[in-house]
């Protein structure tokens, strides 16, 4: 896997001869300069004849944005910044343009991103409520999220607290039901803060041999208070598992509306595998999932890939839903109903191109039931480090 580098007739760096007078005229020769990083923050590196939402493909592996159009990417050297804008024509003939910037070069992170588009305003009502206006107006959203991660660390513990704040305006067009009238304009406030205490890990543990995370959440809109507010908790625990590097991983999550208005916007920290997505009103969901090793086969191609480990999950999820809606069907369900899956899942580390070990790609197959349907499906991903 590891040949012997060949000689390429260079002198070894041991050999090498390099006095201060070499030095002195090395910096004279080429001076130092100060690195502006104002004027270097934006490097666009590359382009694509499409319009390409990466972060959406890599997140949730979600390819239903792909546009005809373009894309240019931006990463500065220091690796602190992030950014993209994109131009896409749809196949009803409209325009979207999208740009994304994300700062992590301070204590404080932060990120923006805006979406406009000709398609005209969006419109969220019940069928049986009166006509509303005409969209005259272009589709307007900006998101923005800033988040401050504090490190606790102190011994074996890796302990971090990070409260997360995020912002959405959309300029859509509800009815006000107090009023009677139509409003234009939509903000919406999600906050969260999260405490883990985990136990590091040895360099073959697939989980934290000890570990727990606790965090709260609430979504609310208090500009016109049109939607109700949702408040949210999960909590997660890792203990050891039956044998050396096994580990087992169990949390719960419990989410519940408050105040008046339209139906809540949901967080469900936890969805049971091979269900598709539901909007509920009220929603608590328990998982369990046992991960363990299979083979270290340590063998792969010289200089192409490595097949460093092999091992493998099994569990489920446990939810349960009170009058909920499926997204992309016209199906209501009136009344608590139980959603479950259970199944496993093989997952492959692989090395490739000689990259460090950073670098190390996993390839998983999975098999799950879900209740929905009663009969197992297959998933495949493959995860990339970034």
């Amino acid at each position: 896997v590891n040949p012997p580098i060949a000689d390429w007739g260079l002198p070894k760096v041991d050999e090498l001869s390099f006095s201060p007078e070499d030095l002195e005229n090395y910096v004279t020769a080429k001076p130092a300069k100060r690195y502006s990083k104002a004027l270097n923050l934006f490097n666009f590196h590359s382009w694509m004849p499409a319009d390409i939402d990466i972060d959406n493909i890599m997140d949730n592996f979600d390819f239903n944005d792909i546009r005809i159009g373009v894309t240019a990417m931006s990463q500065n050297l220091l690796s602190t910044e992030l950014a993209r804008v994109s131009y896409g024509y749809t196949g009803t003939g409209h325009s979207v343009v999208n740009g994304r910037f994300t700062y992590n070069g301070l204590p404080l992170k932060f990120g923006i991103d805006a979406t406009w588009s000709d398609s005209g305003q969006r419109i969220g009502l019940a069928s049986d409520n009166p006509a509303p206006p005409a969209r005259g107006k272009n589709y307007l959203a900006i998101r923005a999220n800033a988040y401050l991660p504090l490190v606790f660390s102190a011994g074996y513990h890796t302990r971090t607290l990070t409260p997360n704040v995020q912002y959405l305006y959309q300029n859509n067009i509800a009815l006000d039901i107090s009023e009677g009238s139509y409003k234009t304009g939509q903000h919406i406030i999600a906050a969260n803060i999260s405490w883990a205490d985990n136990v590091r890990r040895a360099r073959l543990d697939l989980l934290p041999r000890w570990g727990y995370m606790l965090r709260g959440s609430v979504v609310a809109e208090p500009a016109r208070n049109l939607y109700m507010t949702t408040l949210s908790a999960q909590a997660r625990v890792y203990t050891p598992g039956l044998f050396r590097h096994h580990g087992l991983s169990v949390a719960a999550s419990y989410q519940k509306p408050v105040g008046e208005g339209y139906a809540p916007y949901t967080v469900l920290d936890i969805l049971p595998r091979g269900c598709r997505n539901i909007h509920p009103y009220e929603y608590a969901a328990v998982s369990a999932n046992y991960f363990f090793p299979i083979a270290y086969p340590d063998w792969g191609v010289s200089g192409i890939f490595f097949l460093k480990r092999i091992y493998a999950s099994i569990g489920g999820e446990y939810a349960m839903a009170k009058d909920y809606f499926r997204y992309g069907m016209a199906e209501r369900v009136i009344g608590r109903d139980h959603i479950w899956s259970y199944g496993g899942t093989l997952r492959l580390d692989i090395g490739f191109l000689r990259l460090p070990s950073q670098g190390t790609c996993t390839a998983s197959f999975g098999v799950y039931v879900p209740s929905e349907t009663g009969k197992p499906y297959l998933s495949v991903g493959f995860s990339i480090p970034l």
